[in-house]
């Protein structure tokens, strides 16, 4: 019996699975797969479409904790916390756990963008997570347009009064 791998990212036990035919070790909070010397040759010899499926089925089951920032809601005035967009991106986001707003700095929603126009999508859950989050980001987006817009009108108002 072997020891119980820790994962490179959450320095917790990782779950040895076997999945065609290879012994791999899944960090069950992050869905990282290690895999020893050979072992992805193995895999991919099984073809890309058993692969995907592979990688399917070990999607995360922990969701990352949550930290609290310093960061007030302007919607509730709560703390907001931080977690990763779609669980194991490197985009940060504030939440507001009361009502469900997000804060994004700048630069997050043009890296959003990107991760989901080069990111497959297979899965019908995994369709409807993307459209999700890109629906989410698109009202962020448009909700910052919209303010950039008001102030400008607010701008033009003053300056050029009817």
């Amino acid at each position: 019996m072997r020891m119980a791998r820790l994962s490179p990212v959450t320095g917790e036990p990782m779950e040895a699975r076997e999945f065609l035919g290879v012994l791999v070790d899944v960090c069950p909070t992050t869905g990282g797969i290690w895999l020893d010397t050979g072992e992805l040759g193995r895999l991919l010899r099984a073809g890309t479409e058993a692969v995907q499926q592979v990688d399917d089925q070990v999607a995360p089951t922990v969701e990352e904790p949550r930290t609290l920032t310093t960061r007030k809601c302007p919607v509730c005035r709560v703390p907001l916390y931080h977690y990763r967009y779609l669980q194991t991106t490197e985009v940060i986001l504030d939440g507001c756990e009361q009502c469900g707003g997000v804060f994004v700095d700048d630069g997050e929603l043009g890296a959003i963008a990107s991760l989901l126009k080069d990111r497959p999508v297979d899965t019908a859950e995994e369709k409807a997570s993307v459209g999700a989050a890109m629906a989410d980001a698109l009202h962020a987006e448009g909700a910052a347009n919209r303010t950039l817009l008001d102030h400008l009108i607010n701008t033009l108002r003053y300056r050029w009064p009817g």
